[in-house]
């Protein structure tokens, strides 16, 4: 009787580790490719996981990576890896500059394909924060959850090469003081986002409530700086947004400038190169680039524009200002890339900020040909359509044009002024490149019509071109 109670329980036994055997065959890949470290101090460390092909996942605040071997639907008992990070804190994942090649293996994104080194895109899967050691502090890149990184001239590139450093005592940019830089990205390879990143870089306090130019380079903290946007100092942090990576900068004029490759100050922004220049020796500080509530510095993104300006897209309008932008472009005698001309198009359906979104779509319209015009480029650079839309004077310049109208401009300046220019005078040097780049000001129908009243008053017209209308601006607006 004993033996056959004994046999029972044995037979019991065989029966349920039989059931759990068939359980964790038929289970054991999906339920334990979520393969998790969820002990142990932050490192590597080796565990052992059921599952099959690649897994990933997480669990109590940890983020892990399984690999195993063998075909795709074949049960293996496979060693694992998992890479500790600290616990998210709001759901956001902080990690360092050093972290960076680690965030695949940490499960922290997903790539097209299984080799990171050779890849068209990576994926966010959670909110991560990159903190960057500063002199001044800590430097963060907030990058969003779902953000999609690309190649920015498209193709494969190795993600595991990605960096970030700080950048502040390298970086030099003529006539401006250097207040925090940074570099994220690949090195040589331009990454663009398809979600909007915000990065913060510490200054000093004192310049808390000041406006901040951030400038940036695709290739060195030395070179190819350009203004790309701008930001008010709060807390001693200056604060934007991107959606293309390189080098970055936050900065303010210094006393004086001469041109450097970033094309900000030198002769008054916008100085003819006649004989005017050589008799007159402008010392102007550049104007700081007026802070929008929003700007958005890369429009070709109608996602971003949608979501950062408010509005409801409008496929009808594009389609219809994609046509005259293609038009425009042909009568300029220029050549645009798909992305440029995409760029273009979503400016004028929908404006890039604050102040070029209260513009009509034939105002924008009528900037965007002003700009194609007077700077003769379709690599757009928006921090400056930003500032002919609100009363300031271009940064990149284009000097051979310049030069061809330079001609026509000093004579209509000479009938206003009476002289040439004098660009040591702020508001002659405006008029000027009021002339030179079409730049608007804030609306104000009553000194548009006084403008008007002078322009007739010295040309004996109404005014009609683009240049006639640009003198009555410099008219009502500024003399």
């Amino acid at each position: 009787m004993g033996n056959l109670l004994l046999e029972k329980k044995i037979s019991k036994f065989i029966f349920s580790t039989l059931i759990i055997l068939v359980f964790t065959l038929v289970f054991g890949g999906p339920l334990y490719a979520q393969f998790i470290r969820t002990t142990g101090t932050e490192g590597w460390g080796f565990g052992y996981g059921y599952g099959y092909g690649v897994g990933y996942g997480n669990d109590g605040g940890t983020k892990s990576y399984r690999s195993a071997g063998g075909s795709d639907n074949q049960y293996l008992y496979n060693y694992g890896y998992g890479y500790m990070l600290a616990a998210p804190e709001g759901g956001v994942y902080t990690v360092t500059s050093s972290d960076l090649g680690n965030l695949f293996e940490a499960g922290l994104i997903l790539v097209d394909g299984s080799d990171i080194t050779s890849t068209t895109e990576a994926t966010f899967v959670d909110d991560v924060t990159v903190e960057v050691t500063a002199t001044a502090g800590t430097i963060s890149i907030a990058i969003p959850e779902g953000a999609t990184f690309t190649k920015t001239a498209g193709g494969a590139f190795n993600f595991s090469a990605l960096t970030s450093s700080d950048q502040t005592s390298s970086a030099t940019i003529t006539g401006q003081s250097i207040q925090g830089a940074v570099q994220f990205g690949i090195p040589s390879v331009g990454l663009t986002s398809d979600t909007a990143v915000t990065i913060s870089i510490p200054v000093s306090t004192s310049l808390n409530g000041q406006a901040l130019n951030v400038f940036k380079s695709d290739t060195s903290a030395t070179s190819g700086w350009s203004v790309a946007a701008s930001c008010i100092v709060s807390s001693g942090i200056c604060s934007f947004s991107t959606t293309t990576f390189s080098y970055f900068a936050a900065s303010s004029p210094t006393s004086s400038n001469d041109d450097d490759d970033s094309g900000s100050g030198g002769g008054g922004g916008g100085t003819p190169v006649t004989e005017a220049e050589k008799t007159t020796t402008p010392t102007t500080t550049p104007t700081i680039l007026e802070v929008s509530d929003i700007f958005v510095s890369d429009p070709s993104n109608v996602t971003t524009i949608l979501s950062t300006l408010g509005v409801t897209r409008d496929t009808t309008s594009e389609t219809k200002y994609l046509a005259l932008v293609v038009k425009d472009i042909k009568e300029f005698k220029l050549t645009a890339t798909e992305a440029q001309k995409t760029a273009m198009t979503n400016f004028v359906t929908y404006g890039v900020s604050t102040a070029t979104k209260k513009f009509g779509a034939g105002e924008r319209r009528a900037i965007l040909r002003d700009y194609l015009e007077t700077v003769g480029r379709a690599d757009i650079i928006w921090s400056d359509i930003e500032k002919i839309a609100t009363g300031q004077k271009v940064v990149n310049r284009n000097l051979a044009k310049e030069r061809a109208q330079v001609g026509v401009v000093l004579k209509v300046f000479v009938k206003i002024y009476g002289h040439q220019p004098n660009f040591k005078d702020a508001n002659e040097d405006l008029a000027w490149n009021t002339m030179m780049y079409r730049i608007r000001f804030t609306r104000d129908l009553v000194k548009e019509k006084a403008g008007i009243v002078k322009f007739k008053a010295k040309f004996f017209k109404s005014p009609a071109s683009p240049l006639d209308w640009s003198t009555v601006r410099a008219l009502g607006y500024i003399q």
